[in-house]
């Protein structure tokens, strides 16, 4: 009888393999709901809320003072 203790799921493209949630509800893993969050997934977003200009959040993630996403990252190349 398998356990499920482990669960394969598909991340940005690529399978892991993360651990289970211990309970079960009428003998059934709870649905995974969110992932977490990628290294500098809201960087710009909490930046430019704290009154950082476009300018300055470019000027951060050139020195690497800051990390984005690589979703995020590109963003900000393509913009000037």
């Amino acid at each position: 009888m398998h356990s499920e203790i482990f669960r394969e799921v598909d991340v940005r493209g690529r399978k892991i393999h993360l651990v289970n949630h211990p309970n079960r509800y009428d003998g059934k893993v709870p649905e995974l709901r969110v992932l977490a969050l990628e290294i500098g997934e809201h960087t710009k977003e909490i930046l430019k809320e704290h009154g950082y200009t476009q300018s300055d959040v470019e000027r951060l993630l050139a020195s690497k003072a800051v990390v984005a996403s690589g979703e995020d990252a590109a963003t900000t190349k393509g913009t000037a």
